[in-house]
């Protein structure tokens, strides 16, 4: 376990964590506050649209701003806008932190996959991998259920803060990541780091 594989680990379970307590609770704030199972089911769909959509444009922001850079503004962009859902349960303005969620999901999925294929050995990287399986999905069966679990006892607004939490967090363990792509140190554009 190299200190980029570690700090890659908790950066994932951080942002899967924030992604995973969200997911249901959001429909429902949309739904209860009045846009109904239409709402609920935009709220859900703008996010999952960004996401897909931001997927393509990864491996471009990968090369040019590295690997630190490009999971900063995943998390921030996973985590900040949760905050806002306190201020209005209006379809557009959650519909516009979904969107800015997903965007930072979208990052976060694609930088996380390549950097752990590149941060482990080609011998080890079976082992990486799973490892790397265990941080994206035990936040999913922990959290998914605690954000419902949590919502009906303490209410949204805690459960948005938790959520902009465990994202914003994880954002320490970043600087433990290389700026760069092993192959872009390579081909000599660590120059260009900032």
């Amino acid at each position: 376990m190299s200190r980029p594989v570690a700090m890659l680990l908790i950066t994932s379970l951080g942002s899967c964590g924030s992604f995973s307590l969200l997911l249901p609770v959001v429909p429902v704030y949309t739904a209860t506050a009045g846009a109904g199972s239409v709402g609920a089911g935009l709220s859900t769909g703008a996010m999952m649209l960004a996401t897909v959509l931001v997927e393509f444009a990864v491996p471009g922001l990968l090369s040019r701003y590295g690997y630190r850079a490009a999971m900063t503004l995943g998390l921030i962009l996973l985590g900040a806008p949760a905050v806002v859902l306190a201020a209005s349960s209006s379809l557009p303005l959650v519909m516009g932190v979904c969107m800015l969620r997903g965007v930072g999901l979208g990052i976060l999925s694609v930088a996380g996959s390549a950097a752990i294929a590149e941060f482990v050995p080609a011998e080890r990287r079976g082992e990486g991998l799973g490892l790397y399986g265990l941080a994206v999905t035990v936040p999913s069966i922990v959290c998914l259920p605690l954000g419902l679990w949590l919502n009906a006892r303490i209410g949204y607004w805690p459960v948005f803060l938790a959520g902009a939490a465990l994202s914003l967090l994880v954002l320490a363990a970043v600087h433990g990541l290389p700026a760069r792509s092993a192959r872009d140190r390579r081909n000599g554009t660590e120059a260009h780091l900032a």
